[in-house]
């Protein structure tokens, strides 16, 4: 087991650079949809409590959140604005959260993806948007990220230019009627920093009141839910490499007086040497050439760094490997590289394909078609489209099939989910999981008072007390 690093040392600027073991998750806000034997889609599907509570193996249902918590450590909920949505348990490795990822989607798919009794089936959607005139409450599935940090008041302003600009390479795509943007999620942002994700959604949440426990979480909102795994594993990479940068106070200095207006306009020129970044017309930098500033510093930093532990040392500089790869492949223009690894390229080749194929001439008609490729794009039902490109590229995912089957009851071994996990399963062989307190941070049942434990440190995977706890005769349990 790793020891926790829960806490380390802030390292001033001109020290040593060092890069932390961190802790890892991922939220994916989803859409539901029916399906009619001809394969028509119909309005969007009643996604209540009814589907929550449908029985499932290997979880128990929480009632006083409406949460269902699985045996590997994740949960799945309603979420405000009454969507499905599915919290990855903590992961210590980026490789872990996307593994975790996808392994939410085979549990959503399980609770979600079933007949109905008109004969019906639903289907489960990622990355969706439904603008209005204002955009601000503008329906958006899209991706949270959270990542622990060593700092509790990170200058967490250092990471926006980054983040607008990382939509080069985790985009999504998104069909419009005028042309085809990077990032659907781009286009819902209203502030920089806030702490509400609906009304006022802020390319960085800094809600209080974390039930993740003491340890600092920065809740990143701005980016879409990729399909693809490789775009995934940037998406987390990139940030896991500049907040170390932050932590240290090494990261380059980027000027952006109006970040959200330049994430939406890199968003809608799909350009990305287009320059838009800076104070002054001769300070300018395209999104592209903020990227590469990031990628030399931590490049440069890892070469000399120090690290927790092997396993992130080596993470890290494959992350770092990977990120030169796809930004000269895009300054390359090298679209045979990025299919299956970028999604908003992929998305554009396999619709200017059908789009070729079906001959269309009518401009309306060529549009929809697009509009239909965006949502099948995104179709996580079992036997749709990711599950076809995945077989079209297999050399470009970076986990297999394999390892998602048994994520999906299996937690990870090296942080608190491991504990969560034990406990799940504990009220799962005691069938009494009507009455239980389950959070982030804590475990037990309700109306016994004192027989809880708590999970504070995410680093943490065992103790005597937890083992003492797990002891307990049913009737204490």
């Amino acid at each position: 087991m790793l020891a926790s690093t829960i806490f380390p040392k802030y390292t001033k600027k001109g020290m040593h650079m060092h890069f932390p073991n961190r802790i890892y998750g991922l939220e994916f806000e989803h859409g539901v949809q029916e399906c009619d034997s001809s394969g028509s889609f119909h309005e969007e599907g009643a996604a209540n409590d009814n589907f929550i509570l449908h029985p499932l193996e290997d979880s128990v249902f929480n009632t006083t959140r409406m949460r269902r918590w699985h045996s590997n450590g994740s949960c799945s909920y309603i979420d405000t604005g009454g969507h499905p949505e599915h919290a990855t348990a903590e992961c210590l490795s980026i490789r872990d959260a996307v593994l975790y990822a996808k392994a939410g989607d085979a549990i959503m798919n399980k609770i979600f993806g079933r007949m109905l009794p008109s004969g019906n089936t639903m289907h489960l959607f990622k990355n969706n948007l439904a603008l209005n005139e204002f955009l601000v409450h503008s329906m958006s599935y899209g991706c949270h990220e959270n990542y622990h940090t060593s700092v509790q008041k990170l200058p967490v302003m250092r990471l926006i230019p980054l983040l607008i600009t990382r939509q080069i390479i985790d985009g999504a795509g998104w069909f419009s009627k005028d042309n085809y943007i990077l990032s659907q999620r781009a286009l819902v942002m209203v502030r920089d920093i806030s702490s509400n994700t609906l009304s006022e959604r802020g390319i960085i949440n800094d809600k209080d009141g974390s039930d993740t426990g003491p340890t600092p979480r920065h809740h990143i909102i701005c980016g879409d839910s990729n399909i693809l795994e490789f775009a995934m594993y940037l998406k987390l990479g990139t940030v896991a490499l500049t907040l170390a940068l932050i932590e240290s106070d090494k990261v380059p200095q980027v000027p952006c007086l109006t970040p959200v207006m330049t994430m939406q306009l890199i968003a809608q020129s799909t350009d990305p040497f287009l320059p838009c970044i800076g104070v002054a017309a001769t300070g300018q930098k395209s999104a592209y050439d903020v990227q590469v500033m990031y990628l030399e510093v931590a490049q440069r930093e890892l070469e000399s760094g120090s690290f927790d532990s092997e396993e992130t040392e080596a993470e890290l500089k494959h992350v770092a490997l990977c990120w030169e790869q796809t930004l000269n492949a895009i300054y390359n223009r090298d679209i045979s590289w990025m299919l299956g690894r970028l999604d908003h390229v992929t998305k554009k080749f396999l619709a200017d394909r059908e789009v070729a194929r079906s001959k269309l001439t009518d401009p309306m008609e060529i549009f929809l078609m697009k509009k239909d490729i965006d949502l099948l794009y995104h179709d996580i039902t079992p036997g749709s489209l990711p599950y076809r490109m995945n077989d079209a590229w297999p050399e470009r995912r970076i986990l297999t099939d394999a390892q998602i089957d048994r994520a999906v009851t299996e937690p990870p071994k090296n942080t608190r989910a491991y504990m969560r996990s034990r406990f799940i399963r504990r009220v799962i062989e005691q069938n009494n999981s009507a009455q239980n307190i389950l959070n982030w941070e804590k475990c037990g049942f309700s109306g016994n008072d004192g027989e809880s434990f708590y999970l504070p440190d995410p680093f943490q995977t065992e103790s005597p007390e937890f083992e003492q706890f797990l002891a307990l005769p049913p009737a204490s349990l």
